[in-house]
């Protein structure tokens, strides 16, 4: 099964990123009532998902499907790889450097992402691996991920509110 272009993938998981942000900044902190929408924060956080996450998420994917095994447990095993190896690496890295690209030191950012890290979605994946083809997994685990990158988004700016804003 064919899985569509790099570069599809690439602009659509960008695009989403960037829609997480706008969303979260708008309808969840309010800013947009205020005045306050950060442009700059929703470059960073798109583009790290644009050129960090996007293509070793792409390419993470293919390795997977690469696996063999008994057909009726592949999408166990693809979840138990990708929860217990990508999904901590990730989240951990996308999570470090974008508090780098926001000025933090590395130290400081690493000990922010230690913090902020939660356990991500196993329920997610085995839906996506038992029940959509490859072509779609991406895309999926994206569209899901919309809603997942509103969370990154508030919940590391939440911090960085408490810090600029010493009334609160």
């Amino acid at each position: 099964m064919k899985i569509p272009p790099f570069s599809f993938f690439n602009n659509c998981l960008g695009a989403l990123a960037a829609m997480a942000d706008v969303l979260t900044q708008n309808f969840v902190e309010k800013r947009w009532q205020n005045g306050n929408y950060n442009s700059a924060r929703t470059i960073r956080f798109s583009s790290l998902i644009l050129f960090w996450i996007a293509p070793i998420t792409y390419r993470w994917f293919l390795l997977l499907e690469k696996l063999k095994g008994d057909a009726s447990l592949l999408p166990l095993k693809r979840m138990i790889l990708d929860q217990s190896l990508a999904a901590p690496l990730f989240t951990f890295s996308f999570i470090a450097n974008l508090h780098i690209l926001e000025g933090n030191s590395p130290k400081d950012a690493l000990e922010k992402a230690k913090r902020d890290i939660i356990p991500v979605w196993p329920l997610v994946q085995l839906i996506n691996f038992y029940l959509l083809p490859l072509r779609y997994r991406v895309i999926f685990v994206q569209f899901v991920g919309l809603f997942w990158n509103m969370y990154l988004s508030y919940a590391t700016q939440i911090e960085t509110k408490k810090t600029s804003d010493p009334e609160k």
